[in-house]
């Protein structure tokens, strides 16, 4: 009898609950001139890492309980093109590129070798941590066209291209969900078309023809891409074995972010033309909106956590704080 109240119990206390949800403003800052560029981090330990960039730049850390200030790599030089930081998918691994790229080795950045012989500043477009010490990194090669560089075993190593790579190609986006698990989205003749890593070369899987601006893959491999037409904001999933869209465009909103988090869900930002900008969560068909808590914001980076999702967003041109949205569950 006393084993039947306890199993009552414990049936109580853990059965599902609808999780408490609240944002928290965690940092504001108005330092001097335009803020341009920003970018958040989130590590497995409870470490964020943040950066805005502009006339005038801050880079942080939060410990789990307070902010501190800290030094940029002494030759590191923000701007807009490939900048920020990027995570491996378990959180164990950080990186910054901005021109050239850094890793984070125990306290302090150390500067990976540059890639290119000829330009010490590289034109990068997107990098993506795939597993602790394996990087890949897209950029523009020296003649043209892009150049795709794996970091592995504490060198750089060039990868191959889809072949054949014919007119205008250029790469746009990558993402990767653990190590080899790699998508990128590939233009040919101004056409878009996703990309997968089969270990020796790329296979090629064509996609709605829509401007993409970001693209992720979760952990349980299924790869999602945010972009725009002219009706409104548009979500892909690769379903099925296709990408498809998913719903309908969304009117006047731009979705310029879109990230996995270490449980299989997908995070995606929205700045809709009027009203608060929100982040969308989806995980097991389940999609929950969550608005910032001001409308005069625009989300400018993300960067999803254990237990909930973090927000860099601009207020005005030189005013950006930092927001946490967590969740409280029991068992």
């Amino acid at each position: 009898m006393r084993l039947a109240w306890v199993l009552l119990v414990l049936l109580v206390v853990c059965a599902p609950q609808t999780p408490e949800v609240s944002w928290r403003l965690r940092h504001t800052w108005d330092g001097p001139g335009r803020h341009m560029w920003h970018s958040i981090a989130a590590l497995r330990t409870g470490e964020v890492w943040t950066y805005v960039a502009g006339d005038t730049s801050l880079m942080m850390r939060w410990d789990g309980r307070a902010w501190r200030t800290e030094e940029p790599p002494g030759d590191f030089l923000p701007t807009g093109s490939g900048f920020g930081f990027e995570t491996s998918p378990a959180g164990d691994d950080l990186w910054l590129a901005s021109g050239g790229v850094w890793q984070r080795v125990r306290d302090s950045w150390v500067r990976r070798p540059n890639l290119s012989r000829f330009d010490p500043e590289l034109t990068i477009k997107d990098m993506a941590v795939a597993a602790k010490d394996e990087v890949w990194l897209a950029r523009i090669g020296e003649y043209g066209g892009w150049v795709m560089n794996m970091w592995s075993r504490g060198a750089w190593k060039e990868m191959p291209k889809p072949s054949p790579e014919m007119g205008s190609a250029w790469l746009e986006r990558i993402a990767a969900a653990g190590p080899g698990r790699v998508w990128a989205i590939h233009q040919v003749d101004g056409l878009s078309q996703a990309i997968r890593w089969e270990g020796s070369g790329w296979s090629t899987h064509p996609m709605p023809q829509v401007s993409i601006r970001d693209l992720a893959v979760s952990a349980r491999g299924d790869a999602w891409a945010v972009g725009s037409e002219e009706s409104g904001g548009v979500i892909l999933r690769r379903q099925g074995g296709r990408w498809k869209r998913v719903g309908d465009p969304l009117p006047g909103t731009a979705l310029p972010f879109v990230r996995a988090d270490a449980r299989g869900g997908v995070w995606i930002a929205a700045d809709p033309g009027r009203g608060r900008p929100y982040v969308l969560h989806v995980k097991d068909g389940r999609w929950s909106k969550y608005p910032l808590p001001e409308s005069s914001s625009k989300i400018m980076a993300i960067a999803p956590a254990a237990t909930g999702v973090w927000v860099y967003a601009r207020q005005g041109s030189g005013v950006s704080k930092v927001y946490e949205l967590s969740f409280s569950t029991f068992c």
